[in-house]
């Protein structure tokens, strides 16, 4: 397995369908994004993790509205989150897909859209 961990974007294809794919995704700075919506829906969320949600304004919030630099430092308790739990040997291994994984260089993270 390959340790490079340049940020790679291509298109590829899977099971037919045709995708675009970012490899080593984790590898990328860190930045905001405002999700649009033809509705009164805002969305303002960091793409490594903290968000910011709600209808019509503000005082509407699902998740705290703040600035940006807050809705950053908020990654550890809104946003997304996945852990798999496994048992093997007897053992129980968690595994957050998500989280950072600068440490191992035998894990290459991807993520890929169809289009």
């Amino acid at each position: 397995m390959s340790t490079d961990k340049t940020v790679k974007g291509f298109f590829t294809r899977l099971d037919g369908g045709q995708y675009y794919k970012i490899e080593n995704y984790d590898c990328m700075e860190d930045f905001f994004m405002t999700i649009t919506s033809s509705s009164d829906v805002w969305n303002f969320c960091w793409s490594q993790g903290g968000i910011t949600a709600g209808r019509k304004d503000c005082d509407h919030a699902v998740f705290p509205y703040y600035t940006a630099d807050k809705v950053s430092d908020a990654k550890s308790y809104t946003g997304p989150y996945t852990a798999v739990a496994l048992i093997k040997d007897g053992a129980l291994h968690i595994w957050e897909p998500f989280a950072a994984l600068a440490g191992s260089a035998a894990l290459r993270a991807q993520s890929g859209k169809n289009i």
